[in-house]
């Protein structure tokens, strides 16, 4: 089976004592015989489509002569990257057509056939240059680099794919790590964090599609793009696949949010999931030719299951792969009867707008709706450190002070300044966190309370002029050293 961009392949025949004419004139006569309608290159090349263009699966098979030899090449044009062998069999066909031509025909015959062709020829010829078959052409690296060059109908997979391997080429400039960028980097490059969206950030719905958490990340994705991407949108056009990438891109985003409370996420996986429910709408559809549907649908429906069903380690954003797939099949079906009825507007362009339009904003408000505790969890901590502060500097500027002015303070700023951070621990300890915060607010809870009744009872103690109250001074001192030394060890 072969594989590339376009998938081929190639073979020569070489006969020593014929013409070109009568060598020619077989292939013409195999071409005919395997039903390819010939087009008309020049008079030592010409090609034909394997079927229909309409039937949505196709190769070009191109036949060249030169010095005695044919050369032949069958390459795939419907965008796929996998031949299923289609390309070697039709070589296969016209080799064994080819022999048996020559074995029982005559001469004469087919140098007649050639001359006809030859007088087909239109006068401005049509060159094909690039499809010509040479023992030259073509080569591993040119194949390669197709992958990253628009072209025709391959030509916003590539934009994509160059724009998801320049912005980590970027990431790595700056210092992020090749392999394993900590959570702080993809953040600060742009990945989905539901606090930072809904305190405004809403670019990281969009952004977080073209960062990636290491080079194996970024390359399974892209290959994974690559595969579905050349196919669809051949079958999309350009446009239509663009907005498909995009829409589901962003409802896997939401879905990420959705799920993960407190977790930095990115990737384009949610978005090639997307791609990969578009195309199963598509595929059990009646839109596609059955011959075409069973084997995509058989290997697009195992990529499906076994990344889900992976996606179940730890690390992986199942939610967004969810989310996309989810949103691709809603833009398969809606893109259903454009495709169908190409000619008609409404179906092609403003049906899959408005259903697209009414899904996100339907999620988009559902994100802005959702709970953000760990987005006020750092509100609420920035609070009470500038609280925290501001009471240790009271502290400090009763140090040396008289007994009246020192009572004073504590009363009008320290303790009520104290009261304040004790009621922001009590809304932390509300909110619904993970463990680890849970614990630590916790013991931030014993601090606070510590702190406020340590100055209470100073208060107490210096109103009343008493010493009653030194052993429980002494005590709640003790208490925040321990609690001190808890804190060093979170």
């Amino acid at each position: 089976m072969a594989f590339g961009f376009p998938p081929s392949s190639s073979d020569s025949i070489f006969i020593l004592d014929d013409s070109k004419s009568y060598q020619m004139g077989i292939a013409l006569a195999a071409f005919q015989k395997n039903n390819w309608n010939v087009i008309a290159i020049d008079e030592k090349a010409f090609y034909a489509f394997s079927n229909p263009i309409e039937q949505g699966f196709f190769s070009v098979i191109f036949c060249n002569w030169k010095d005695k030899t044919l050369f032949i090449k069958s390459e795939s044009g419907d965008g796929s990257l996998f031949d299923e062998d289609r390309n070697f069999e039709y070589l296969e066909s016209f080799k064994l057509a080819f022999w048996e031509l020559k074995d029982s025909g005559i001469e004469d015959d087919f140098v007649e056939l050639y001359k006809a062709y030859k007088e087909s020829i239109p006068t401005e010829e049509l060159r094909l240059d690039d499809g010509k078959v040479t023992e030259e052409n073509p080569s591993a690296l040119k194949d390669i680099l197709a992958f990253f060059v628009p072209q025709k109908d391959y030509f916003i997979t590539p934009i994509l794919i160059n724009i998801n391997f320049f912005v980590f080429a970027l990431m790595v400039f700056f210092g992020v790590s090749i392999m394993e960028p900590n959570s702080n980097d993809v953040f600060v490059w742009g990945g989905v964090f539901r606090p930072a969206v809904l305190d405004g950030e809403w670019y990281r719905i969009i952004s977080a599609f073209f960062v990636h958490i290491g080079l194996v990340h970024l390359l399974m994705n892209m290959f994974a793009l690559l595969m579905v991407g050349a196919q669809l949108e051949l079958l999309l056009g350009k446009w239509r696949y663009l907005l498909a990438y995009i829409f589901c891109g962003i409802i896997a985003s939401c879905a990420s949010l959705w799920w993960h409370p407190a977790t930095v996420g990115a990737g384009a996986s949610g978005a090639i999931f997307g791609l990969y429910g578009l195309f199963l709408a598509l595929l059990v559809s009646n839109l596609l030719d059955r011959r075409v549907r069973k084997p995509l649908l058989s290997s697009i429906g195992l990529f499906v299951v076994y990344n889900l069903a992976f996606g179940l380690n730890d690390g992986i954003d199942n939610a967004a792969h969810i989310g996309g797939l989810l949103a691709g099949i809603i833009a398969g079906y809606s893109y259903y009867f454009g495709l169908r009825f190409s000619t008609n507007t409404f179906y092609k362009w403003k049906l899959p707008a408005i259903i697209m339009s009414l899904y996100l904003v339907l999620s988009l408000w559902f994100v802005s709706k959702l709970d953000n505790p760990y987005g006020r969890y750092e509100k609420l901590i920035y609070e009470f450190k500038y609280l925290e502060e501001r009471a240790i500097q009271s502290q400090e500027k009763i140090q040396g002070m008289n007994e009246d002015s020192a009572t004073q303070i504590m009363s009008m700023e320290i303790i009520p300044t104290w009261t304040k951070c004790n009621q922001i621990t009590k809304e932390l300890d509300e909110l619904k966190l993970d463990k680890a915060l849970d614990n630590r607010n916790e013991l931030l809870h014993l601090y606070t309370q510590n702190r406020l009744m340590f100055f209470e009872t100073m208060f107490k103690a210096s109103l009343e002029q008493s010493r009653k109250y030194d052993n429980q001074i002494d005590s709640l001192s003790k208490s925040y050293e321990t609690i001190l030394q808890k804190s060093k060890g979170m």
